[in-house]
């Protein structure tokens, strides 16, 4: 898909970044694999990736789910192993969110790009409580790709990471702070005169002008 698009680009391709959200992380850390083990021309050009709620570590949510079918699969009583029938019909995206990283070919697996985390808390502060239970989905701890004991799973070392307070899992997709920190960690820094100020040429102007309609479109 991705060689496809940038193949039928009107223009030269010279730099692809990347934005994921909860198990679209997942998908993206999965596609740069499979590209670079396939030889895919694009791989070359990926410069970053802002990752925002990833299930790194998984949802505590779907774990318990997952555990919760287990047993009423297991027991003897038929109207309740049908509901246990129904779990199973979740879709596969909805089971690997249990398992995360970890659930992947990929998992150990990294290119030389810069990545973001972005994670979210519906608490108003970053405290013990709001990071266990995180976007509500996806805890503050799993979404940077540690685990319970704060050792990380991590194939690569973020850049930058940032916890968004006040925001939920779906919050994080809407958000004028995230759109805020998108446009901080995908723009260019300018390049400096020779009064220490920065200089900015046109398509930089053009670019910041881009960056404030997805800022604009947050709102």
């Amino acid at each position: 898909m991705v060689e496809s698009f940038v193949d039928s680009y009107p223009v030269l391709v010279d730099e692809i970044a990347f934005v994921g959200h909860s198990m679209g992380g997942l998908v993206i850390q999965e596609a740069l694999y499979r590209a670079t083990v396939g030889r895919n021309t694009w791989v070359s050009e990926a410069r970053k990736a802002a990752l925002l709620g990833v299930p790194y570590c998984g949802s505590p949510w779907a774990q318990a789910g997952h555990v919760l079918n287990r047993v009423l699969n297991a027991t003897p009583i038929h109207p309740i192993q049908a509901l246990g029938w129904l779990g199973d019909q979740r879709s596969p995206g909805l089971k690997d969110l249990r398992l995360g990283l970890s659930g992947l070919e990929s998992a150990d697996f990294a290119l030389d790009l810069d990545y973001y985390i972005g994670a979210a808390t519906i608490g108003e502060t970053p405290q013990l409580g709001h990071r266990l239970l995180g976007d509500v989905l996806v805890g503050v701890d799993s979404a940077h790709g540690r685990t319970v004991v704060g050792q990380s799973i991590l194939p690569f070392r973020p850049r930058e990471s940032h916890v968004f307070t006040g925001t939920s899992h779906l919050g994080l997709m809407r958000s004028e702070a995230v759109a805020e920190k998108l446009v901080e960690w995908f723009s260019p820094a300018p390049p400096r005169d020779s009064n220490g100020g920065s200089k900015l040429g046109q398509s930089e102007a053009c670019s910041g002008l881009d960056s404030q309609v997805l800022v604009d479109q947050a709102k």
